[in-house]
């Protein structure tokens, strides 16, 4: 077994305090998944999860902002009678009120196991929402832990013949979002959000081609940000700080918005940045001198590391989490992608990974999802319906799986992935 699956039951409210008090479950949900990876059984108390997060982050994340309850949420080992089970889930964390438990709350329930070979255990499965036709070059390019999508969708009047432009969108609750029309701009694409829901990408303000600018979508407000020189950057990713990094491609900065006046200030970073974690590590690629090849690179409290050692023909990174681990590109010949944990040796492995979250799951181009030092399951192979030709390009701590895949009617659709246990395989 490599993953067990636990679901978010979640309340719908929204407010500031119901949001962080959602974020920090999931939290607690992400580090609970990776202590069952890790260990190959459950903890016995929250104490056990020390080692990995840390006595004052675990505190931290133990104190409920909605009930106001520290500790305000309650850990349930699951029996070997439920681990068998599970027909409905099981709670594993629930939210405590006033030191009792919060029937009204939200919970992480345990829904059972994938196994290593899909095959093997038919009740785990995902459920793929279709977005509908996003366009050619329209994508799904980051998804937060409420489930919350982000991209571009093509945009094309009614017998227009020019190329089409672009759009960037926020689905919600299986509704597409115009956050283009929020912008004001002329084309636009959004590439991250995080839980708080600040939404970060890039925009031409004028025409396309020019005036090209990253921008930072933060409640209900556009903040566009243009460094100084001809260069024009695109936001690439953002943090749970709301930290933002933008690229040309080739120069790249750090954004940072302490003050929260939307002005910001920006640190440059000699390459291009691909993602950063929530300790403010970004990772990117660089060419150490004139002539040499692209490698990849860390950023990390001020200092550029580089991170293949002995450096191929040509690698690049693709995102990084909050433990430290990498993802990338190695080219010696045939591509493989690796996985590189802070201090240990290179992992590489068939495929060309997109995306790695906190519980060291990484999903590839080719529809796979990998889990570090266990191996890989077809997506395709778990999904209802049996999609075929999936391209995942992000996931979150929750699970949610993001990414485009070809349509019934030939043409790119979006897909979120959210996991479930199925009563019937391939059932409704």
């Amino acid at each position: 077994m490599i993953l067990v699956s636990l679901a978010l039951s979640a309340r719908t409210d929204a407010d500031a305090d119901q949001r962080a008090g959602k974020s920090n479950l999931l939290q607690l949900q992400c580090e609970l998944n990776r202590y069952v990876v890790d260990h190959d059984k459950f903890p016995d108390t929250w104490d056990d999860l020390k080692a990995q997060v840390g006595a004052e982050r675990l505190k931290a994340l133990l104190k409920n902002k909605r009930t106001g309850d520290d500790p305000g949420y309650e850990y349930i080992k699951p029996t070997s009678d439920a681990l068998k089970t599970a027909k409905d889930g099981v709670p594993v964390i629930v939210e405590l009120k006033g030191g009792k438990r919060d029937d009204t709350g939200s919970a992480v329930m345990f829904v059972g196991w994938i196994a290593e070979n899909a095959e093997a255990d038919p009740k785990i499965g995902y459920r793929l929402t279709d977005m509908g036709d996003i366009g050619q070059f329209g994508y799904v390019q980051g998804v937060n832990n409420f489930g919350v999508a982000v991209g571009k969708v093509e945009f094309r009047k009614p017998r227009q013949v020019s190329a089409p432009i672009y759009k960037a969108f926020i689905w919600q609750k299986g509704e597409m979002i115009d956050l283009h029309e929020k912008l004001e701009v002329f084309e636009s694409g959004a590439s991250a959000i995080n839980d708080a829901g600040d939404v970060v990408g890039g925009a031409y303000r004028n025409n396309r081609g020019t005036d090209k600018v990253a921008f930072v979508y933060r409640n209900g407000r556009a903040i566009f940000i243009k460094p100084p020189g001809r260069w024009s950057y695109w936001g690439k990713d953002i943090n749970e700080s709301g930290q933002v990094i933008l690229s040309t491609g080739s120069q790249s900065y750090l954004w940072e918005d302490a003050k929260g006046d939307g002005v910001g200030v920006l640190t440059k970073l000699a390459g291009d940045a691909r993602s950063l974690n929530n300790k403010g590590w970004v990772v990117g690629s660089a060419t150490p001198a004139p002539g040499e090849f692209i490698r990849s690179c860390l950023w990390k409290e001020g200092e550029r590391h580089w991170l293949v050692d002995p450096k191929p023909t040509l690698d690049s990174t693709r995102g990084i989490n909050d433990n430290g681990v990498v993802i990338g590109l190695y080219h010696t010949g045939p591509t493989l992608g690796y996985v590189r944990r802070e201090g240990e040796a290179l992992i590489t492995f068939l495929g060309h990974p997109m995306a790695i979250n906190n519980a060291n799951h990484v999903v590839t181009f080719g529809g796979n999802l990998w889990v570090l030092g266990r191996g890989q399951i077809a997506l395709h192979s778990m999904v209802q319906g049996q999609r075929v030709g999936l391209a995942p390009w992000d996931i979150s701590d929750a699970g949610h799986i993001v990414g485009t895949f070809k349509g019934n009617d030939t043409h790119t659709h979006g897909f979120v992935l959210s996991m479930f246990e199925m009563k019937e395989r391939n059932s409704q």
